[in-house]
């Protein structure tokens, strides 16, 4: 959320019509968020320090299946919450892509990227996603007993793709895609189904036998990871936007 943000913002702002130097301006937005940001700031200073469940954390962690503790809290003891993560990223996305006009829908996601052949962000869309790709991975996968997981792996795979597709070198999809769309909502599937097998095989609902503990959050996190990926990318290209008229041939 925190990094995300700012890129959305970021690109809202470039977005404006150009000649629109003038900033909307919205006192009661403004007002509320510098209200909130006070409230924060004095319950940093005024909350005593919880002793926190570290303890208990550490204590039931050979039971959790994996060596990460932070993994262990996320992909078990409140793997309901990390459900529901991913399922309000696809929420998300769906806000973003309500944006659009109905007579864009089959236009591709976002601005068409140009790239100078050649130039510093064609080869930089080259070269860094072999080595981001390589870098997500070994996130997603060393995440069960060290730090990383999905969510920390899938966002250096989702700036691996933007940048390629900045760069020019990848092609965005459109809102029809039937691939794009299994692969957003295949993680919370898979993860959503793995729970609703133990509740059938009386363990519980997302809870983990012992003897199946790790291997079961290895392949929630491998698939998650990809529905992440792809949320992630698309949240930042936006909406399927009016493509540019073609010139007529006289005009050519």
């Amino acid at each position: 959320g925190a990094g995300l943000t700012g890129v959305l913002l970021g690109a809202a702002a470039g977005r404006r019509p150009y000649g629109s130097d003038e900033a909307p301006r919205h006192p009661a937005a403004a007002g509320l968020a510098t209200a909130l940001g006070g409230v924060l700031i004095w319950a940093w200073f005024v909350t005593p320090e919880a002793p926190g469940l570290s303890a208990a954390v550490a204590e039931n962690l050979p039971a959790a299946g994996v060596g990460n503790p932070v993994t262990a809290v996320l992909l078990n003891y409140r793997a309901w919450d990390t459900l529901l993560e991913a399922v309000v990223l696809i929420v998300a996305l769906l806000g973003v892509w309500m944006l659009a006009r109905d007579a864009d829908w089959g236009n591709p996601l976002g601005p068409r990227q140009h790239a100078r052949p050649g130039g510093v962000m064609s080869t930089l869309g080259r070269v860094v996603p072999p080595v981001g790709l390589m870098i997500g991975v070994y996130i997603v996968w060393a995440g069960a007993d060290q730090p990383g997981g999905a969510f920390q792996g899938g966002t250096v795979l989702a700036a691996v793709g933007l940048l390629a597709a900045m760069a020019g070198h990848l092609q965005a999809p459109g809102i029809h895609s039937r691939v794009m769309r299994i692969g957003l909502v295949l993680g919370p599937l898979v993860f959503l189904g793995a729970g609703l097998l133990t509740l059938v095989f009386g363990a519980g609902f997302l809870t983990w036998p012992v003897a199946y503990a790790k291997p079961i959050i290895v392949v929630v996190e491998i698939v998650l990871t990809l529905s992440i990926v792809l949320t992630l990318g698309l949240l930042v290209l936006g909406q399927p936007l009016p493509q540019p008229a073609q010139p007529d041939e006289g005009e050519r």
